[in-house]
């Protein structure tokens, strides 16, 4: 578990860095909304525990449930299981898939965004200009690769409950079946030894 928030901390702090590069160097003119996607992603991705238990504290009513939090020590507001941190969440989740989706079309839709940025000099007549192409390479690698990962991920994430839920619940089960089996003949040897000695 800490493995992976390392590891998906680390991917959207670069998909911040890379697209604000991008970004102020408008060097994604095949696409503009690439560095726009990631530094949101980055952002709102990183900010997420901070923005969720901001939210959270502001939908509590913090008289009422004063005397219930000094006695447990916990912010009961803010547990996972009460109404404004689901409705946090779900309105997060929802962002974020569409997030999700609306950067899949921009960065697998676009052609030439594989082209490493390029900035030319063009003279018309009298009129010198820039031809711009491509994109910034680490910019579009990391949105790519970031994308692939959060796809895989959404789908680990989809298939948990059907999929690998159930496998570990079953392996789970036959670890207690066999515990319950060593302490049951466990319970009847020492109950034969129990009446013999008498």
């Amino acid at each position: 578990g800490c493995l992976l928030f390392l590891a998906t901390s680390a991917l959207f702090l670069f998909m911040f860095a890379f697209g604000a590069i991008a970004e102020e160097g408008d060097e994604c003119p095949e696409e503009e909304m690439i560095p726009i996607w990631l530094i949101v992603m980055g952002v709102v991705s990183l900010l997420l525990p901070w923005i969720s238990r901001y939210f959270c504290s502001k939908m509590v009513n913090k008289d009422s449930e004063a005397s219930s939090d000094e006695e447990k020590g916990v912010d009961a507001g803010c547990s996972n299981e009460s109404q404004p941190k689901k409705s946090f969440d779900c309105l997060y989740m929802t962002f974020m898939f569409a997030w999700l989706i609306v950067g899949s079309v921009w960065v697998f839709g676009c052609e030439d965004c594989d082209i490493p940025f390029t900035k030319t000099e063009n003279t018309t007549g009298n009129v010198t200009g820039f031809i711009e192409e491509g994109c910034n390479e680490r910019a579009y690698d990391i949105a790519y690769v970031g994308l692939i990962v959060l796809w895989v991920l959404n789908g680990l994430f989809c298939l948990f409950p059907f999929i690998i839920w159930p496998c570990v619940a079953s392996s789970l089960e036959n670890n207690d079946n066999e515990q319950q089996e060593e302490v049951s003949a466990d319970g009847v040897g020492s109950t034969t030894v129990h009446t013999t000695s008498v």
